[in-house]
């Protein structure tokens, strides 16, 4: 049974015949404000409880899934960070092979290009050397010649 505005008035009048004013206010400040129905129980507060328990238990089962899945992702995301990481290395060391293998075969170039400038140089030099021999070995022998026959004569 629900207790309306004008019960709690004719409970107050009735209170008021038999107690004083201020008894009769006392008794209805100690009445809930709303009906027995309204009031909340111990059970009901225990049964609250319950399900607020089962919901806390809901909460950490999805944190914990949550917490799971991030676990997964970051493994994730750290193998492919490795897988990245091992390929672009790979890419480096297969460029510096390839730019070594250059670099190799033009030093390779330069120096077979040297050695045929170098022999082709001293080719000419031994020409000039066997030029300049010629030409030098009678002059050397005409003033050898010279220069005894004027140690033996004598100057003139």
């Amino acid at each position: 049974m629900t207790m309306t505005e004008h019960d709690r008035y004719h409970l107050h009048q009735q209170l008021e015949e038999v107690l004083d004013e201020r008894g009769a206010n006392t008794m209805m400040e100690l009445l809930p404000p709303v009906g027995w129905a309204d009031v909340t129980t111990k059970r009901d507060l225990d049964q609250l409880e319950e399900r607020m328990d089962l919901r806390f238990q809901n909460v950490d089962l999805r944190f914990d899934n949550v917490d799971s899945r991030l676990d997964e992702i970051s493994e994730i995301a750290g193998l492919r960070f490795n897988q990245a990481t091992e390929n672009t290395n790979l890419r480096f060391n297969q460029a510096a092979d390839s730019t070594n293998l250059r670099f190799d075969k033009a030093a390779e170039s330069t120096n077979l290009r040297f050695e045929k400038v170098e022999k082709r140089i001293d080719a000419q030099a031994d020409r000039i050397i066997s030029k300049l021999l010629t030409i030098l070995v009678p002059i050397i022998a005409v003033a050898v010649a010279f220069l005894t026959a004027m140690s033996v004569w004598g100057p003139g």
